[in-house]
């Protein structure tokens, strides 16, 4: 396969990402592990219970169900649990694939409550209040799950992915946009701040003055104070810093107000930047009816490019 380089991030790009999500926690210089419990399931699968460390005074739980075979196995992390979405039929499916599944609770880091913001310094420093740039840090937990899982043997560093539904969409497709570890991301229905456009919006669709009066805390400081994106810049540009490795797009038709027209128009113009580095193959996009829900099919579709990545 012909080697693809990824283009440098533009000033353009950098600054889009700062006022959009605002600032990223800091990386810090190591993840520690911790493996609390492991089961045999009845399929003879194993469950395993861990805690992720990132800093010595911060942890979250992180759950990774794998098949017991001899060789690393490519694995799928979702920070979805919050809302119950991955059920047993997701575990069986993924796992029939020979896959892995990990998953973590995304609001242990940073709370989805605008007036009640946890309290974690995930920059170990005094940063305490997260009621701002919640997206960078449910983005920035993806990548120490990635951290974690780089340090087990049974699993296969060079195949990882990462998935998200609606906000957790927009987070998944911030972590993949900014760790180059990351093989394949995938957003399901994720909208505005997501895939979805900030200005191409159809009726129905979710408006900035929307989000920002419903959940604030989602994006940086700079949204927040001047409530609009400037015209020139799109969703398109966090698309973009995704190619040329393996993004997925899947959304529903009938979902309003997560904008498929908008959406549409950000993957033509994600498409163009994806072509400039050979690999408009590596852009992914699966539509189908229905609504909103995270549905067994939006699954289906991600371990079928899985499959294929």
């Amino acid at each position: 396969m012909q080697h693809l380089q990824r283009a440098p991030i533009s000033p353009q790009t950098a600054a889009y990402l700062n006022f959009v999500y605002g600032q990223f926690p800091i990386t810090p210089p190591r993840t520690d592990t911790q493996l609390l419990h492991a089961a045999n399931t009845p399929t003879g699968s194993i469950f395993e219970t861990w805690r992720v460390m990132p800093w010595n005074n911060m942890a979250f739980t992180m759950q990774l169900h794998r098949p017991r075979v001899a060789q690393p196995v490519p694995v799928i992390v979702s920070g979805d649990t919050c809302w119950r979405y991955i059920n047993d039929d997701v575990h069986s499916s993924v796992l029939s694939g020979d896959m892995a599944l990990a998953t973590f609770n995304r609001v242990e880091i940073a709370a989805d409550a605008p007036t009640h913001p946890t309290s974690h310094p995930t920059n170990h420093t005094s940063h305490t209040n997260l009621a701002a740039n919640t997206l960078a840090h449910w983005a920035w937990t993806y990548q120490r799950c990635i951290d974690a899982l780089c340090q087990m043997p049974e699993i296969d560093k060079t195949r990882l992915a990462i998935t998200g539904h609606s906000r957790g969409g927009k987070a998944a497709l911030l972590a993949g946009a900014t760790d180059e570890r990351i093989s394949l991301t995938h957003a399901n229905n994720s909208g505005l701040a997501g895939s979805g456009s900030f200005h191409v919006l159809a009726s129905g669709s979710e408006t900035l003055a929307d989000m920002l009066r419903q959940f604030p805390h989602w994006l940086g400081p700079q949204t927040q104070t001047t409530q609009k994106i400037p015209a020139t810049w799109d969703q398109d540009l966090l698309l973009s810093m995704i190619a040329p490795r393996h993004l997925l797009i899947t959304q529903a038709q009938d979902d309003a107000w997560a904008n498929p027209m908008g959406t549409r128009h950000v993957l033509t113009r994600a498409a163009a930047h994806f072509e400039r580095l050979n690999a408009s193959a590596h852009l992914h996009q699966v539509w189908r009816t229905g609504g909103h829900a995270n549905q067994l099919d939006d699954w289906l579709a991600l371990l079928q490019i899985a499959k294929f990545v």
